[in-house]
C-alpha cells in the first residue's frame, strides 16, 4: 500500500484496499468465512488480518493469502479475540480470549512464545511500548 491507499476489514469476511484519490476499491480480498475483526500492516507489500480463529497473513498487492495461523483447530494458537500487533518484521502477536498471548513468527510460520493470562481473561488492547 502507498500513502493513497487504506485498507478496512469487515464483519461480511472480506478486505478492502482504497484508492484515497478516487475513492475507490482497488483490491477485494477473500477467502474468509468468519467475520473479519481488525488488520494492521506487516509492510509495503503485505498486511495481517485476524478473526475468531485464525490470523492470516496476505499480499495487498495481488489479494492472495500467504499464510495462515489457525486457531481452533490449533491449540498453539486458541481462539482469537480480535487483538493483532506487529512487534517486529518478522513478529506479530495476536490476543486468545483466555486471555494470553500469542507471538507469531512469519519466518517459522508458528507460534514462537505465549505470554501466559490476564486474570480476568479478556486483553483489550496492544501497544508496542519503544515504537517510537
Amino acid at each position: 500500500m502507498n500513502e493513497n491507499e487504506i485498507a478496512s476489514v469487515s464483519w461480511d469476511t472480506t478486505i478492502r484496499i482504497w484508492n484515497l484519490n478516487t475513492g475507490n476499491c482497488k483490491l477485494l480480498l477473500k477467502g474468509d468465512k468468519t467475520k473479519i475483526l481488525s488488520i494492521i500492516k506487516i509492510n509495503r507489500n503485505q498486511i495481517a488480518s485476524c478473526s475468531y480463529d485464525h490470523v492470516r497473513i496476505w499480499d495487498n498487492t495481488n489479494g492472495y493469502c500467504l499464510l495462515t495461523f489457525y486457531g481452533n483447530a490449533n491449540p498453539d494458537i486458541g481462539s482469537i479475540n480480535g487483538g493483532i500487533l506487529k512487534i517486529s518484521k518478522n513478529k506479530i502477536a495476536s490476543v486468545r480470549d483466555d486471555g494470553s498471548i500469542k507471538i507469531l513468527s512469519l519466518n517459522y510460520r508458528k507460534c514462537i512464545l505465549t505470554l501466559k493470562r490476564h486474570i480476568d481473561g479478556f486483553i483489550k488492547g496492544l501497544i508496542k511500548i519503544n515504537q517510537f
